[in-house]
């Protein structure tokens, strides 16, 4: 065979979903949605030598049905997926070549797949009637995938070619019933095949998560961060960009800090190392956008454009560097100019409106009057969050197990944590750089004091 010669060629193959024909309890509204899967298949495949009940695609011991046999005879997948309302899956060419497919399912889903092994006459690697739910929670799994006999070809060694009835693009539709059809096969343990030919990773993705995003100032020369606004969005550039005009929301914000014409307000981190934390719910594939006035400034933001919020179909941990923008909306003076120089000064009230030349055909761009890092954002996905007033606040942890460094990350207000382990008492600050931090896991039923200078939402990071 062309196509291969150490390897087998994973041939574009199914997927399908499956209701479990049984009875389930009433799930609970939290178990109630659909939840999206992400299902990677690996090829490991090596040479060697010499309908809506469980089992509807395939089954050991059983005969191949069509849509089974053309998949394993040819790497056809057309009429699986006009039969049986399956899902085509790509092909994983090489060894150590991955191939993934998103999906939804509802709890009580089965998963079956089936890949062929192009080298063969009627091999494949699949699953068969895989639970996508365990205990009312979405499954999460790496399994081995080994070769099955579809039984309904004759076996020639393995890569012997098209002649001895496996299969070859070049010869297009004669591939189709090119071998010697298996009287009375079943579905059964391929004998020319030992140990593992590919691995299938399932990956419950979620659907929607609560983030909380941080703004901490780090201006350089000193001076207030104003209130801003954020969009979560599913376009890049919904909110500003760079190298285009800026609209009327960025204009606003960044010359006199006023978000009133941006849908959602993200409060004013004043000092220096002061920070701003605003707390919103994003779906899978969303974007962050947000922008904050450097108020010494004519027409300067710090911000972020159409950061993701999702990776790999995970939500987003991060923390980054923001630098200083020009919206191109004014002429620049020195900063710190003050008021008759165009700059805002809350004193002057409505009079900060247009106080200035515009800027002819400005768009947004770098800041030639600034360097370095003027402020961060820490973006945490987020389970819940818990109300805790000013002082020492005695917590007994209920929710996911998590780390000290991660609490504090997600939550600048804390002050102090404390922690007895039963032997001595832990600590951990945001006042300590990371590294100088003790960090600590953080269990469900263990109990903690935490300090804080104002009343505050602790947000409890997601696991």
């Amino acid at each position: 065979m062309r196509l291969l010669s150490r390897g087998g060629l994973l041939a574009a193959a199914i997927l399908t979903v499956l209701m479990a024909g049984i009875l389930l309890p009433e799930p609970t509204a939290a178990q109630s949605a659909e939840v999206t899967f992400r299902v990677t298949v690996t090829n490991a495949s090596k040479p060697q030598d010499g309908d809506d009940t469980a089992d509807a695609f395939w089954s050991e011991a059983t005969a191949a049905n069509l849509s089974l046999e053309r998949i394993a005879e040819i790497g056809d997948s057309t009429d699986a997926v006009g039969t049986l309302a399956a899902t085509a899956i790509g092909a994983a060419a090489a060894a150590g070549d991955t191939v993934s497919v998103d999906f939804s399912a509802s709890p009580g889903s089965l998963l079956s797949t089936a890949q062929m092994l192009v080298a063969t006459n009627d091999a494949f690697i699949g699953v068969n009637s895989l639970a996508l739910w365990t205990n009312g929670e979405p499954t999460r799994a790496t399994i081995p995938l080994v070769a099955w006999d579809a039984g309904t070809v004759g076996n020639a060694a393995i890569a012997a070619g098209f002649d001895a009835g496996q299969p070859d693009p070049a010869m297009g539709a004669l591939n189709v019933d090119n071998g010697t059809a298996t009287v009375g096969g079943v579905v059964a343990l391929h004998d020319q095949f030992t140990g593992v030919q590919g691995w299938l990773t399932i990956t419950p993705l979620a659907s929607a998560v609560t983030f909380r995003a941080t703004v901490t100032n780090a201006s350089n020369p000193a001076m207030v961060v104003t209130p801003g606004a954020f969009l979560v969005h599913d376009a890049a550039g919904a909110f500003w960009s760079e190298a285009t005009a800026a609209n009327l929301s960025l204009e606003r914000i960044a010359e006199i800090g006023d978000s009133t014409k941006a849908v959602n307000a993200l409060g004013a981190a004043p000092a220096v190392g002061d920070t701003v934390s605003v707390d919103f719910t994003a779906s899978l594939g969303s974007f962050l956008s947000l922008a904050q006035m450097l108020v010494a400034t004519n027409d300067t933001s710090i911000g972020a454009d159409s950061l993701a919020l999702w990776t790999d179909g995970q939500p987003t941990r991060v923390t980054l560097p923001l630098i200083a923008w020009d919206a191109g909306t004014e002429d620049n003076v020195a900063i710190g100019a003050g008021f008759d120089a165009g700059q805002p000064d809350p004193a002057m009230g409505a009079l900060n409106v247009d106080n200035d030349t515009a800027t002819v055909d400005g768009v947004v761009a770098l800041h030639t009057q600034f360097t370095g890092v003027q402020g961060w954002l820490t973006i945490i996905p987020i389970e819940s969050t818990i109300s805790v007033g000013s002082g020492l606040t005695l917590i007994g942890w209920t929710n996911s197990a998590t780390t000290s460094t991660a609490l504090i990350a997600a939550n600048p207000d804390i002050d102090v944590l404390w922690f007895w382990d039963g032997t001595v008492w832990q600590s951990g600050t945001a006042a300590l750089p990371i590294g100088l931090r003790t960090e600590f896991a953080i269990n469900p039923s263990d109990a903690m004091f935490i300090v804080t200078g104002a009343e505050t939402e602790i947000a409890i990071p997601l696991a």
